[in-house]
């Protein structure tokens, strides 16, 4: 059995070398664990996929042409490590199992902190639930999650570990400055290098991106996926294949717009459609930056994806609390003033959040409504 450990990068994989295992570990980009090396961290997650993973992780293998004991008795040939990133909360890696001439790749979230602990237990269940209870496939198959014991001079910490499906060729994509066109999407291609969208296909890329938050909206109870943000890379995708194809990696959580549940879910759609259509615009350049404020042509799609999620839900038998061309309807009939009025609520909401995405919206939101009035008009011709 060998494992290999490698950090991901832009210009591929780079091998991790005995001087960077006994580097600390890091919590976040400015604080270091007090004892635990990268190493430490690295042996961590391959006891994880040797033990408490393996079997779980069994039927990405093709079943062997033998005895359901025999099946039992999965044995790892070898195991690439890769450290993909770190957050806040979470540090991510890819792991690619070998095993008879087969490969699998899981990617492997880990947490460390009390907090960061709460949080990626909260998001494997709420993962695992909206897969059963929608049926749809546009978030990572969750494997398994476990606590893993890491010993270090001596003393003993634990990690949360979970495994997930590893979405192939998917990437992360961010707002960037082109010097001849202005604001452009460029995509994190790990594999082809870094490149601009097309328009065509960024624009697409909104369009998804609003189809696949609205099918998981609960009209009834009003449950919508959220926080979530363009600029801390929630939404991968891939251009290999045409037309482009659109994943989400996280469910920071899954709440209703409203505490009251007796609020009409007619009302309650709209404000779905209304606190989506801000969000959905602001970005951080380069992903690491000050924020940014899509272009109106987004905003245009976003609204475009989200009016053919709810004829699909429609068209699927998913009742809505009214047809979806009356509230497409009801939207395209709203003027600049009235839609301004109905933000008043989510502004607020905003206003009491982090100072720099309050800075960019109280800049735009004028500007948002009346191009989102048109975008609904057009949307609707």
């Amino acid at each position: 059995m060998k494992s290999t450990y490698l950090f991901s990068s832009p210009l591929g994989d780079i091998p991790v070398g005995p001087s960077d295992l006994k580097k600390p570990f890091r919590l976040s980009l400015s604080e270091k664990h007090e004892f635990l090396t990268l190493g430490d961290y690295f042996r961590c997650i391959e006891h994880f996929l040797y033990t408490a993973g393996l079997e779980s992780l069994s039927d990405l293998f093709a079943a062997p042409a033998s005895t359901d004991e025999n099946r039992k008795e999965q044995v790892l040939e070898r195991i690439v490590i890769r450290a993909e990133k770190h957050g806040a909360l979470y540090h991510m890696a890819s792991a690619d199992l070998f095993k008879d001439s087969e490969m699998a790749r899981v990617c492997i979230a880990s947490a460390i902190s009390t907090a960061g602990k709460r949080y990626l237990e909260n998001e494997y269940e709420l993962i695992r639930r909206l897969n059963r209870e929608t049926g749809l496939s546009y978030l990572p198959c969750p494997y398994v999650k476990t606590l893993v014991d890491c010993h270090c001079h001596d003393r003993c910490v634990k990690f949360l570990m979970a495994a997930y499906q590893w979405f192939d060729d998917f990437h992360e994509w961010h707002f960037s400055r082109d010097e001849s066109t202005g604001l452009e999407i460029r995509l994190w291609d790990t594999k082809r290098g870094h490149r601009w969208l097309k328009r065509d296909e960024a624009l697409q890329l909104f369009s998804k991106i609003s189809f696949i938050l609205t099918m998981y909206y609960n009209v009834k109870t009003m449950q919508r996926i959220g926080p979530w943000h363009n600029g801390a890379g929630d939404f991968i995708l891939r251009t290999s294949k045409q037309p482009i194809e659109v994943r989400l990696t996280t469910v920071r959580g899954y709440e209703p717009l409203f505490s009251d549940t007796t609020i009409d879910p007619f009302i309650g759609l709209i404000y779905f459609f209304l606190e989506h259509t801000i969000q959905i615009r602001m970005d951080r350049l380069n992903g690491i930056e000050e924020p940014v404020w899509a272009p109106k042509e987004y905003l245009e799609a976003a609204v475009s994806g989200l009016f053919r999620a709810l004829e699909k839900k429609e068209g699927n038998g998913n009742p809505l609390p009214a047809p979806a061309h009356t509230i497409e309807k009801t939207l395209a009939d709203l003027d600049g003033k009235e839609i301004r009025h109905l933000y008043h609520p989510i502004e607020e909401e905003y206003r009491h959040g982090p100072e720099s995405q309050w800075k960019i919206i109280n800049h735009n939101l004028d500007s948002h409504v009346e191009e989102l009035a048109m975008a609904i008009k057009d949307a609707c011709q």
